[in-house]
């Protein structure tokens, strides 16, 4: 075995211990492409004596080699004798534009790994993001303007993901791989460069790489630096109490007698909302506005900022739903499920369980109208939805954007806030639906 193959694999089990993680007793996930990557941090694994799954999601953006990929990856996952799970989301990517493919993709594949995560246990899901990855997404975040929060790149461990490779170098990657005779397959959409990705990976880090050969790994490094300066930043907000704990945990609430108490209100502005489309100048003309106590209600492409005297309330929208199912901005999305761990603990966002009694009947997603009611969970009777909100404290902005999923004319679940008592899974159960929203906006 080759030194650089040992010192990679001695630094994959550092970084596992280090999260916390340990083969005789962690369970993990590993995000799997079928591409030299993933399969080569499949056969590490493997080596550590790691209890993992394998996970795996056809886009359908390639056809029959979108196939092949899932197979190959399946019979990969029998041989290491590990359980398979997948996704078909081709008819999910269908309704998602298309300017924004890998987006929708990347969405689609995290909510999947959090619905996993927690339906089966698993301590952490595994991806094989490495080096030029983080200088690919450093670049990428630049081009598009991001502040620093954007500039810091991708978290090597957050409470989904865990990036055992992320300082390590493509280069070395495929030393290890040649070294462990992994097998994988070439994904021929890498060589488009009508995807930003590629245009940098193929085009224009080969030129940076002219200027300094060891480029990929500044940026990285660049990336870890703005990541601690991120987290000193939000330090001082919280300590600050700029920002508050919102009624329904559902947005953002900002104290504007707090933020105006600082030199520099656009730039914690943009660092609390950036990430939402909130772009530098739309922040700038939040913060001149700040001592006016008039509502004043500012928009992007899917969230609404509301700032009156005391507070700014941001919330993403829910407009323009309609009552059909699988509307213009909304699809839905339900399964059979017989067997769940903990259905009632799930917080995945538009996602719910429900009775299996539903099976069969019409399901719909539309805003609150007048006259709207409901038989919350764990409260007596019904309640008016009006009567509801205010229980809840939510603005007339929130109010408008709340969507609602209906069985039939009734309303079964006030969306990541109630289940109607009617429709809720009862002790017992031997079968449930799980219902998910899915944005086509």
């Amino acid at each position: 075995m080759l030194e650089g193959t040992t010192k990679l694999i001695l630094h994959v089990s550092k970084k596992l211990e280090e999260w916390g993680f340990s083969p005789s007793k962690s369970r993990l996930l590993l995000a799997a492409s079928g591409g030299r990557d993933s399969m080569l941090l499949c056969k590490i694994l493997g080596q550590l004596k790691y209890t993992f799954d394998i996970a795996h999601v056809n886009y359908g953006l390639r056809g029959e080699e979108s196939k092949e990929d899932a197979q190959f990856v399946k019979e990969a996952a029998k041989l290491e004798g590990r359980t398979f799970h997948f996704l078909e989301a081709s008819e999910m990517m269908k309704s998602q534009p298309g300017n924004n493919v890998q987006s929708a993709a990347r969405e689609i594949r995290y909510a999947w790994f959090e619905s996993l995560k927690k339906q089966f246990g698993f301590e952490a899901v595994l991806t094989a993001h490495h080096q030029e990855d983080q200088a690919e997404t450093f670049l990428l975040q630049l081009i598009r303007g991001s502040g620093g929060k954007g500039l810091s790149g991708m978290d090597a461990q957050n409470d989904l993901i865990c990036r055992p490779l992320l300082e390590i170098s493509s280069a070395l990657m495929e030393d290890s791989a040649n070294d462990l005779t992994v097998t994988w397959r070439e994904d021929s959409s890498n060589e488009s460069i009508k995807y930003r990705r590629n245009h940098i990976r193929k085009l224009i880090l080969p030129e940076l790489k002219q200027l300094n050969p060891e480029v990929s790994q500044v940026l990285a490094e660049t990336c870890t630096r703005l990541k601690t300066e991120q987290n000193l930043l939000n330090y001082f907000i919280q300590k600050a109490g700029i920002l508050e704990q919102t009624a329904d945990k559902a947005g953002l609430l900002i104290n504007k007698q707090k933020l105006r108490e600082h030199p520099e209100p656009t730039y914690i502005l943009h660092h609390l909302l950036g990430d939402l489309g909130f772009s530098w100048s739309l922040c700038e003309q939040i913060a001149v506005n700040l001592t006016k106590g008039k509502e004043l209600v500012y928009h992007t492409a899917l969230w609404s900022a509301t700032s009156n005297r005391s507070h700014i309330s941001v919330y993403q929208k829910l407009k323009d739903v309609s009552i059909a199912p699988n509307s213009e901005h909304w699809k839905i999305f339900s399964e059979i499920i017989t067997e769940v761990a903990d259905y009632k603990n799930t917080t995945a966002e538009n996602e719910v369980y429900l009775s299996a009694e539903i099976l069969g009947q019409k399901l719909s997603i539309r805003n609150a109208q007048t006259g709207d009611y409901f038989y919350p969970l764990g409260m007596l009777g019904r309640k008016k939805m009006s009567d509801y909100f205010k229980d809840q404290k939510l603005s007339s902005e929130a109010k408008k954007m709340q969507l609602l999923l209906c069985v039939e004319n009734d309303i079964a679940w006030v969306v990541n806030r109630r289940i109607d008592k009617r429709f809720a899974v009862k002790e017992g159960d031997k079968s449930m639906i799980r219902v998910r929203l899915v944005s086509t906006l």
